[in-house]
């Protein structure tokens, strides 16, 4: 009988709880010894292989380890330059080559993206990119409070949730001159 490690106990733990929706639901219900899964890497592949089967994408899983890993900074900068020396080869270059400014990253998720776009291109693949990911957060003493604030900060300014206050507002403000146009009509009928 093989004893998990605290890592990887640790590791699925703290991806548990960063994740949300049908990510974290799948995280949870995941019996790490059952399954057999020993270290990081290969809870990472056993998500990977079964990204289909259990309903998610590499990119979701992907953009949860960055933010994992960045420990609660959001700056994509400093994301970049801390992560980019535990890439090698293909991967590196790619990384080190993405100018953020000009191809307009301005987020860790975004960024996780355009790596993603370019694996084809830059003849690398996920699990390069994943086990980087993995690398970094293994070597990082994760706070799960400065975590749980970036992805908070992400819920509450997804692109959605800004149109939808605007159009809010729009329409209050609309109704609001209605009632106004209405209140004005009526005193000069009386």
């Amino acid at each position: 009988n093989i004893i998990l490690s605290d890592q990887v106990v640790d590791f699925h733990n703290n991806l548990d709880e960063a994740a949300s929706g049908h990510l974290k639901e799948i995280l949870s219900s995941i019996d790490i010894e059952e399954k057999g899964i020993y270290s990081s890497y290969e809870l990472i592949n056993f998500l990977l292989e079964n990204a289909d089967l259990l309903g998610f994408t590499e990119e979701e899983l992907a953009i949860l380890l960055a933010k994992l890993a960045a420990n609660g900074n959001p700056d994509v900068n400093d994301f970049k330059t801390n992560f980019s020396p535990y890439t090698d080869n293909n991967l590196k270059t790619c990384i080190d080559e993405i100018n953020l400014s000009e191809k307009e990253i301005k987020s860790i998720p975004d960024f996780i993206k355009a790596v993603l776009k370019n694996k084809e291109n830059c003849n690398y693949d996920s699990s390069d990119l994943m086990g980087a990911l993995i690398d970094m957060i293994c070597d990082t003493d994760i706070d799960m409070t400065k975590v749980k604030g970036i992805l908070e900060d992400d819920s509450n300014t997804k692109p959605g949730s800004k149109k939808i206050y605007l159009w809010l507002i729009g329409f209050a403000g609309l109704f609001f001159i209605f009632l106004l146009y209405r209140r004005r009509k009526k005193k000069k009928e009386d």
